[in-house]
């Protein structure tokens, strides 16, 4: 199987990560866990790091001159990403083969021809159409996030976009990541899915879409899968690799996964104190998360009221310090609750959490969890 797209530095500040990804690595990476036949095609600037890393993985590197290097830099994992990169625009990369995953580039562009292609445009900046550069494929399915499709269509509904989009490429499928909606699935015959996510502990955020479509495009490209079970596949492994934190799966757990339906979201009630920039900072950011997932949010500064509440509670620990305080209102609502503090040790020190409760130490995966908890 072949893979074209980008080998990019990843950088996060809180919590700490420096890592050599990029779509294009990352894919690769993956797999190379599940098959011997694996050929990255990238820009890189330096012979380097691209050399450690296709010696780490044991996959083919093709390596394509690109002027420098390119960063993505995050404050956290769901924030936006400043990225670092020159304007000068490659000669665009040629792939053929019978398999290709083509993932969209900063710094140039793909041209491939293949019998089975997935396209995965990265961007909402350009209409995710794949033959408009000169690419051709016998079979191909589209695979992008909600904004990449509304951008390149011009109909109101989920369904109708996906329809218009599935026509404008002669595709055999669309595939939509929804994030914590899981994925929606237009097959050319008609049939339409609904694919839910899939619950972890923990949320490893940055990647989680490239691990989608690397997974897609081995089960509908190598294995001949239906889209639909393909794309199930693929929303399994992204919970394992969030669960994870990196390209090494657990792959004993997908059979053990909980799949996480639901028709809208109940609103959410975030307990904060306001008292001072930071954590402001916090709470805005988090009502800010929610309301992209669709989820409203009120929000209280005094724990007083707590035990009345029957919506989903999220608890910014950190901005509270009198945890004796906080674990006895706690214990008065039995509604699913859950607490982010990075030192979530200190909770309950000699008494188990209650059932109801969740302690997580990352915001993004509080971010998720409280987002599943208000599913109904």
């Amino acid at each position: 199987m072949k893979i074209v797209g980008g080998f990019y530095r990843e950088i996060s500040l809180v919590p700490e990560i420096d890592q050599m990804f990029g779509s294009g690595g990352r894919a690769a990476a993956i797999l190379s866990e599940i098959t011997n036949d694996v050929t990255l095609h990238t820009y890189t600037e330096n012979d380097s790091d691209i050399a450690k890393f296709e010696k780490r993985y044991a996959i083919k590197v093709k390596k394509y001159r690109r002027d420098d290097a390119i960063s993505f830099s995050y404050f956290h994992p769901l924030s936006t990403p400043h990225i670092s990169k020159s304007e000068n625009f490659q000669s665009s990369i040629k792939v053929s083969g019978e398999v290709v995953l083509r993932f969209g580039l900063i710094e140039g562009d793909a041209v491939v021809d293949a019998n089975r292609v997935v396209f995965d445009p990265q961007t909402w900046k350009q209409k995710a159409i794949y033959s408009i550069n000169g690419s051709k494929a016998n079979n191909l399915v589209i695979v992008l996030n909600e904004l990449e499709l509304a951008h390149s269509t011009s109909a109101n509904s989920l369904i109708a976009q996906a329809q218009e989009l599935l026509e404008l490429n002669k595709a055999e499928a669309i595939v939509v990541k929804r994030g914590v909606k899981g994925c929606f699935v237009l097959e050319k015959n008609g049939s339409e899915y609904s694919i839910p996510s899939y619950l972890s502990n923990k949320v490893t955020k940055i990647g989680t879409g490239d691990v989608f479509s690397t997974i897609f495009a081995f089960y509908w490209g190598v294995k001949k899968k239906r889209p639909s079970h393909a794309a199930e596949l693929a929303s399994k492994h992204v919970a394992c690799f969030c669960e994870s934190g990196g390209v090494d799966l657990d792959y004993q757990k997908i059979d053990k996964l909980i799949p996480i339906n639901f028709e809208s979201f109940q609103p959410v009630t975030i307990f904060a104190d306001q008292a001072g920039l930071g954590k402001r900072y916090i709470l805005e950011e988090a009502k800010y998360l929610l309301l992209q997932f669709g989820i409203t949010a009120q929000v209280e500064d005094s724990l007083d009221n707590l035990p009345n509440y029957k919506n989903p509670i999220l608890i910014l620990g950190e901005t509270f310090r009198n945890l004796i305080t906080i674990e006895n209102q706690l214990k008065k609502n039995k509604s699913k609750i859950v607490v982010f503090d990075a030192s979530c040790d200190d909770w309950f020190m000699g008494n188990s959490t209650p059932e109801n409760i969740t302690l997580v130490q990352d915001f993004t995966s509080a971010i998720y969890q409280i987002a599943w908890a208000s599913a109904q």
